[in-house]
């Protein structure tokens, strides 16, 4: 299968024109008639990822964090994205992105993972084709209540995180919850708005974000903007291994998921 084919196969699981306008979602290196070797799949593009897509003789990476988010004003051999475009190019590996038209099209799989039963969008945006619900994040009534120190176990042990980062008492009751993957900190005042709910699972948390939802009394449970998004690789694996069983020549390359890459985040120390 050539590249351009398997792009075909993605544009029709995930609409390039449902992207939200800031992105730049898509093809971002293309050699569209090179055969297919093999597909990674990773969250982000950077030196780690694609030396691990070379070592598994992969020439189309699948990522959900564009590459080229921002115009290039130049290339440079020793500036980090240059450096990347350079080994792409030079290596013949393709780079496709599916940021936030896939964001809109997986609004429940955070839900989902930690297995929650989503009950309706958070942020809808109507249907993709007259038929499926499309918008941003989830609003999940559980069906018992726990406590946020049981909710935070929950999470931790889930999406196999090192941390988490929190508001909130530790004994107080969680029914119903807004689930948002990737930096849904800023749109913690919009969700309050709307919403009545007693908290905020998402990542990219700041200090005034988490001071609202503190004098809101709601818990803001931040899972980090990797660890809610790092999940999404093996749905959008799945959907696509799907979508390539009734296509023959679908079974000439492997899919590959990376494996080493890591949060850039840490905290000190590393053991208490």
């Amino acid at each position: 299968m050539k590249i351009l084919e398997f792009i075909h196969i993605i544009n029709d699981l995930f609409p390039t024109a449902l992207q939200e306008k800031y992105d730049n979602t898509g093809e971002q290196i293309l050699f569209p008639q090179e055969e297919i070797t093999g597909v990674f799949f990773s969250l982000d593009i950077d030196d780690v990822t694609v030396k691990e897509a070379l070592d598994n003789n992969c020439n189309l990476m699948i990522s959900h964090h564009p590459l080229f988010f921002k115009p290039l004003s130049r290339i440079h051999s020793e500036e980090p994205r240059s450096s990347i475009i350079i080994q792409c190019i030079s290596n013949r590996i393709s780079l496709f992105a599916i940021h936030t038209n896939l964001d809109k099209i997986f609004h429940n799989k955070l839900a989902e993972k930690l297995g929650f039963k989503s009950r309706h969008i958070l942020f809808p945006e109507g249907k993709l084709n007259d038929r499926d619900d499309i918008g941003f994040g989830s609003i999940v009534e559980l069906d018992e209540i726990i406590s946020l120190n049981d909710l935070l176990r929950h999470i931790k042990t889930t999406l196999n995180l090192e941390y988490l980062i929190y508001t909130g008492d530790n004994s107080c009751s969680i029914s119903r919850i807004a689930v948002l993957n990737g930096a849904g900190g800023g749109s913690i005042e919009k969700i309050l708005e709307s919403h009545d709910i007693d908290c905020i699972i998402t990542g990219d948390v700041t200090y005034h974000n988490a001071k609202y939802g503190q004098d809101h009394g709601i818990a803001i449970v931040d899972a980090g903007h990797f660890g809610t998004e790092k999940i999404l690789l093996e749905f959008l694996m799945r959907s696509i291994v799907e979508c390539l069983t009734n296509i023959p020549q679908g079974k000439e390359f492997r899919l590959i998921k990376s494996v080493n890459e890591r949060n850039p985040f840490k905290v000190y120390p590393d053991v208490i």
